[in-house]
């Protein structure tokens, strides 16, 4: 049986598509990129996708009292990434059910070196909510108008 590490590109969404510069920190013993610091960059990502969509979560949090929150993650690390790679970070969301569901690719020269696929969930004091029209809406207007990246 074959195990595929990579995540297809979901066509019929808008991708957005970031990048970022290795530098020196993060950078472990063994010469790469430590697992820790893959997350931080993926959110960073899906703070600035969400930013296009429209979605300010500070505002959610102000005018609605709710937080997006991670439910799950599960990443997957193809190829090493070093100090001095010039890495793109491609961005997809969709709406499943009451969740957000993240597709987040890292790229380096045109192979893929990272994935990583994430749940996120609202919640307000009483615990995880619905996830509000607003966000919805939103999500869905980008991936219905933005043109998708192939």
């Amino acid at each position: 049986m074959s195990i595929r590490n990579e995540i297809p590109a979901r066509h019929d969404l808008f991708e957005y598509v970031g990048e970022v510069a290795i530098g020196k920190e993060g950078i472990d013993d063994n010469n790469h990129l430590n697992y820790k610091r893959y997350l931080p960059i993926y959110e960073r990502q899906r703070d600035l996708f969400m930013a296009t969509c429209g979605i300010d979560s500070k505002a959610l949090r102000k005018d609605l009292g709710l937080r997006i929150v991670m439910e799950s993650d599960s990443s997957k690390f193809i190829k090493e990434v070093i100090e001095g790679d010039r890495i793109k970070i491609c961005t997809s969301a969709e709406i499943a059910g009451a969740r957000l569901q993240f597709r987040q690719r890292m790229i380096r020269d045109g192979t893929e070196v990272s994935n990583s696929q994430c749940i996120l969930c609202v919640k307000n004091v009483s615990g995880v909510t619905r996830l509000p029209d607003v966000i919805k809406n939103k999500i869905n207007h980008v991936n219905l108008t933005k043109q998708p990246k192939q």
